[in-house]
């Protein structure tokens, strides 16, 4: 087998892969990832982009390696018959031109509380929460963390070593009485005293 074919084969199968990853992307990614979930406990989280962060590792993890895998099978079937080569490709284009007409255009403007203008928005279309640092008394800030109706989640103090925070900083957080800073610290919510905020 020379050379030149070697490649048109690899081409032929990253462009199988490519169409087979788009095509589950749009159709059967979020379904599997919602049994996969159901199945593992997994991604249940309410973190800010933590359940969008799960779904892109989902994506990496199992869909494109089962559509590179795929793509890869199909090649090898094409390699042996030959005449499926357009057949397929007809479908594959008119199935990935057909999924992109009849996308919706997603709304990028984020959430925001008419009431809290200031309160800063950390999340994706699945979900997220505001954070408003409300009182400074440095180097302790008092945080009130926000449904996305606007409804007070929960509230504390916390402290990033001294350093200024601002509402910005803020990345996730999950219900428990830890805050995700978008740096990759986590810090502790605090009554005024220094003890941990009571969950109940």
């Amino acid at each position: 087998m020379t050379a030149l074919r070697i490649s048109l084969y690899v081409v032929v199968g990253l462009a199988l892969s490519t169409g087979i990853f788009v095509l589950n992307l749009l159709f059967l990614a979020k379904p599997l990832y919602a049994l996969y979930a159901d199945l593992f406990q997994s991604g249940q989280m309410y973190q800010g982009e933590t359940r969008a962060l799960m779904y892109n590792r989902f994506l990496l993890i199992v869909i494109a390696p089962c559509s590179f895998l795929l793509g890869s099978a199909l090649t090898w079937v094409l390699k042996k018959f030959k005449w499926l080569a357009l057949v397929l490709a007809v479908l594959i284009i008119a199935l990935v031109i057909a999924a992109f007409a009849l996308l919706e255009p997603v709304n990028e403007t984020p959430p925001f509380l008419h009431d809290h203008p200031d309160a800063y928005w950390s999340g994706a279309q699945d979900g997220g929460v505001f954070f408003e640092i409300t009182r400074a008394e440095s180097p302790r800030y008092f945080v009130e963390i926000r449904h996305e109706n606007g409804d007070i989640w929960t509230a504390g103090w916390v402290s990033d070593q001294g350093r200024p925070l601002k509402n910005s900083d803020f990345w996730g957080y999950d219900g428990g009485t830890v805050l995700y800073l978008k740096n990759g610290k986590q810090l502790q919510l605090e009554n005024k005293d220094g003890t941990p905020i009571d969950m109940d």
